[in-house]
């Protein structure tokens, strides 16, 4: 599972959730976390194309030491 798909299955997944709550305050809680997760997986899916193009820039970066100033 790629992790859009797991963003759009913890979506899901608070739905369910909030189906079997009694309390409208828990409800209200659990839909608005399955709407940040819904709006992380659309968000993944449109910087996909993006981190793709970056990710040798990334990778290049990543092999260097850390430098830290001296103090």
């Amino acid at each position: 599972m790629d992790r859009c798909d797991a963003y759009w299955h913890s979506a899901a997944k608070c739905v369910d959730l909030a189906r079997t709550m009694d309390s409208a305050r828990d409800r209200l809680i659990m839909l608005e976390m399955a709407l940040v997760w819904s709006r992380l997986a659309e968000f993944t899916v449109k910087i996909a194309p993006l981190s793709e193009s970056a990710r040798p820039f990334q990778t290049s970066v990543a092999k260097r030491p850390l430098a830290l100033p001296p103090g």
